[in-house]
């Protein structure tokens, strides 16, 4: 994925291992720390970026960590969670 990646909406609420978000249109997603940090990190980073970073601690191999994260951020993107800006080059 070539894209700089934009969190949209807001926190809605922290308790305990789930986070609250909410969305520009009042709709509320449920979701882990884990989910909320990589979301909370994406104020313009690059995908690529993202991914040297999760994979910095990751015991994934890096095609199986690219895929779950392009997975998670399209799910983000689709709940109107996240802005991805696709790029020409890098």
């Amino acid at each position: 994925m070539n894209a700089f990646l934009f969190k949209r909406g807001c926190t809605e609420s922290i308790n305990g291992d789930s986070v609250i978000l909410r969305n520009e249109d009042g709709e509320t997603f449920k979701v882990n720390k884990i989910v909320y940090l990589i979301w909370d990190i994406c104020e313009g980073i690059h995908f690529n970026d993202l991914l040297i970073s999760l994979a910095f601690g990751s015991r994934d191999d890096a095609i199986r960590l690219t895929q779950s994260l392009e997975d998670l951020l399209k799910d983000l993107s689709n709940s109107k969670l996240l802005y991805i800006k696709q790029i020409d080059n890098y």
